[in-house]
């Protein structure tokens, strides 16, 4: 079984954030005319560019596992080794990156290619805020590259996780912190010069290989097993049936239900929207029989695709529905190959089962 608390806390993390932009959002004065710009620019790598000092970090390439993933406790002599390093071989370095600073209106906003600690996001949003004059300041992280985690100094020789995770040392986050900075101040006002030289994008090269092709599928388009007529509330439902290839898109898989004076099912909508496999009650997985790993020697014709749905049928996020009551069904729609090579559309209704509240 699955461990939905990870949906829960999302769900619930989303739920404060809307509470609190619905709060204010009537009060929010939208400006019709506002200024729109944006800056992306190419940033390279190196000891030379991030400002090492001879030796302080001598590995030409980069570094990472770097004191390992030790916890740092002041005072009891278990310090970190962060010299420990595991050298990036000159076939895998990072050589450049991207940054990327937008203005709208009198905000800035910026990126970084990798995941920035609290400390060093701090830093670059009161670095921009200051060298553009904006009224407000935003990072955004995992963007358009990932080079790791990016940290300050002190952070990283406090080594643990996520010094272990960083490639470029110590001085990687406050380069690129500045860096993305001196971007945002460019763009604000274009007589301040960049900190930095930007470089042309890397040229790609495409290795030998071949494209994936979508398997066929064996009796796409069956029910394998039913759901039961009767459930009781916080049970969980499960329908498995047998679909497509992944490589063709996960199945439109939602909720009908059965109302008191129709014969027909209708969708079924929770708080306004449909309930569906986006929704954190839902959830699909996937079972190729026989198996990729099975057949890796000798491709198989076909394959069965079995797909499995899972509905909780209560939820303890605060919300519509959370106990679900009444009759329903999955409906799911889908794309599978046939034996001829040629895609293929088909529709799946599940029994109809009662929720007992």
């Amino acid at each position: 079984m699955n461990d939905y608390r990870r949906f829960d806390s999302l769900e619930a993390l989303g739920r404060s954030a809307w509470e609190s932009v619905d709060a204010v959002w009537d009060s929010i004065e939208l400006e019709e005319n506002a200024d729109l710009k944006i800056s992306t620019k190419q940033v390279r790598f190196g000891l030379d560019e991030i400002g090492y000092e001879p030796e302080e970090f001598a590995l030409e390439f980069g570094g990472f596992m770097c004191g390992g993933t030790q916890e740092y406790c002041p005072g009891n002599g278990n310090t970190v080794n962060m010299n420990n390093c595991l050298p990036v071989p000159e076939s895998y370095v990072i050589p450049q990156t991207r940054v990327t600073a937008l203005k709208i209106g009198n905000v800035a906003l910026v990126t970084l290619p990798g995941e920035p600690v609290t400390t060093l996001g701090e830093y670059v949003v009161d670095g921009a805020r200051v060298a553009t004059g904006a009224d407000e300041a935003f990072l955004l992280g995992y963007a358009q590259d990932y080079t790791g985690y990016l940290l300050l100094p002190d952070d990283w020789a406090n080594g643990g996780y996520e010094a272990a995770s960083n490639f470029w040392g110590p001085r990687q986050g406050v380069y690129l912190a500045d860096t993305v900075i001196s971007v945002a101040s460019n763009l604000f006002d274009s007589s301040k010069e960049l900190n930095f030289e930007p470089v042309g994008p890397l040229d790609f090269e495409f290795e030998e290989g071949s494209e994936y092709e979508a398997g066929i599928s064996i009796d796409a388009g069956q029910i394998e097993v039913d759901v039961p007529a009767e459930v009781q509330a916080n049970d969980i439902v499960r329908f498995t049936f047998t679909g497509g290839d992944p490589w063709l898109g996960t199945p439109t898989i939602y909720l009908e239900t059965k109302s008191t004076d129709s014969d027909e099912f209708e969708t079924f909508m929770s708080g306004g929207r449909i309930l569906d496999v986006e929704s954190y009650r839902m959830h699909v997985l996937m079972k190729p029989e026989p198996s990729w790993e099975e057949t890796k020697a000798h491709p198989a014709e076909g394959r069965r695709f079995l797909w499995t749905v899972e509905l909780r049928t209560t939820v303890p996020i605060a919300g519509a529905d959370q106990k679900l009551g009444g009759l329903f069904r999955f409906h799911v729609e889908g794309k599978a190959l046939n034996s001829n090579k040629a895609t293929v559309n088909y529709t799946i209704d599940s029994g109809g089962f009662t929720v007992n509240l």
